[in-house]
């Protein structure tokens, strides 16, 4: 759409009337800007493809990250989506959206910077009366592993102002612990999502939730602040503005704080590092380099070795006249018997080095 690409989400509704209602909501969509909510592009409302757009975050969803080995979401990473989400929540509690209904760490979406964007919220007017596609039970359930326990005992609850807005506070603690342990949602409980739902939904006591991270690297105040927003009292919850000001003043994470100045730190620090490798194995491979050359003029008339050097094919030559020499040192298995090893060296070393001094005189060539 405009040369940005968007995702479409299909509604099942046969047709759409615009009432004055819905005309409203999608103003007031296409009027949010909001740093920490993904951009809403418009809908169609022509069969069959009634639909609405939002913008595509190349990064894709919170959870597609902590699915991905190949990235380290370290206590940096953690605390900034986590932040990032409470204050994208915050601002639609405080509009007239009033709440998401569905939040999830799918529906948290990451833009090029690392800034996590709520997305999939509002619409409820152009959404309302639209089929349900029917989906096998444990599919369902699994969709709904973040939904508060009042709204699985009375989905209808999910339409009241007073109760929906801390049905997504639940949700959030649910997703600050998937990011702190990077696990899908009582996953190690090792139940299917239906049973998760029953326990959830039976009002269990203690209630049934996930289990505690126990590495000593969390914050205590986020493990609190998780554990509060899954409190089985709605009311008992706190709101997005309480959980964002209490994250910004403990962890001292200022208005200033960016995830991609952070990174940008990070790679400067790495590429110095890497800067300096790659001067070390350079170095190494210099010394190396120059111990194979060495090799190769022992090994080599000086002239062949050259061209090997260079890459360049050595051709066979001719002579029509060659004298060879060979030399032996007469009696040198007695003279070794009756000498210790390095008195036998010293003698090597001596009557070699002397050879090497009357060859480099003349035009010779000495076989290794």
């Amino acid at each position: 759409y405009e040369d940005n690409l968007a995702v479409v989400k299909k509604v099942f509704k046969q047709h759409v009337s615009m009432s004055r209602a819905q005309l409203v909501e999608l103003k007031v969509m296409k009027g949010i800007n909001n740093e920490h909510l993904n951009r809403f592009i418009g809908v169609c409302t022509e069969r069959p493809n009634i639909c609405y757009l939002f913008q595509y975050c190349t990064r894709g969803s919170v959870r597609d990250v902590l699915d991905n080995d190949n990235i380290e979401v370290d206590d940096m990473f953690q605390v900034s989506f986590i932040i990032d989400i409470a204050k994208g929540m915050e601002y639609i509690h405080q509009s007239i959206i009033k709440f998401h209904g569905k939040l999830k760490s799918t529906k948290c979406v990451l833009d090029q910077r690392w800034v996590v964007k709520i997305t999939d919220y509002g619409l409820k007017e152009f959404k309302f009366g639209a089929d349900v596609l029917e989906e096998p039970k444990e599919q369902e359930a699994k969709k709904m592993l973040w939904t508060a326990p009042e709204i699985l005992r009375n989905p209808r609850a999910l339409a009241s102002y007073v109760t929906a807005p801390k049905s997504d506070v639940y949700s959030y603690g649910i997703i600050v612990h998937e990011i702190l342990t990077r696990d899908m949602p009582y996953s190690s409980f090792g139940l299917n999502p239906s049973e998760v739902m029953e326990k959830i939904a039976g009002g269990m006591r203690p209630p049934f939730r996930p289990m505690l991270p126990t590495s000593d690297k969390i914050h205590p105040l986020v493990l609190r602040i998780m554990q509060e927003c899954w409190t089985e009292d709605p009311l008992r919850r706190p709101d997005f503005a309480t959980v964002r000001s209490q994250l910004f003043t403990e962890l001292k994470a200022g208005k200033n704080t960016n995830l991609m100045d952070d990174i940008i730190h990070k790679m400067e620090t790495y590429t110095g590092k890497l800067e300096k490798m790659v001067e070390e194995r350079n170095e190494q491979l210099m010394g190396e380099r120059m111990r194979a050359e060495a090799v190769l003029d022992a090994l080599l008339p000086r002239p062949v070795a050259e061209k090997l050097k260079i890459g360049e094919q050595v051709p066979p030559e001719f002579f029509e006249q060659a004298t060879i020499f060979f030399s032996d040192i007469v009696g040198f298995t007695k003279i070794s018997a009756a000498s210790t090893p390095f008195q036998t060296i010293d003698l090597l070393n001596d009557l070699y080095s002397l050879l090497d001094g009357i060859l480099s005189q003349h035009d010779v060539y000495k076989v290794r």
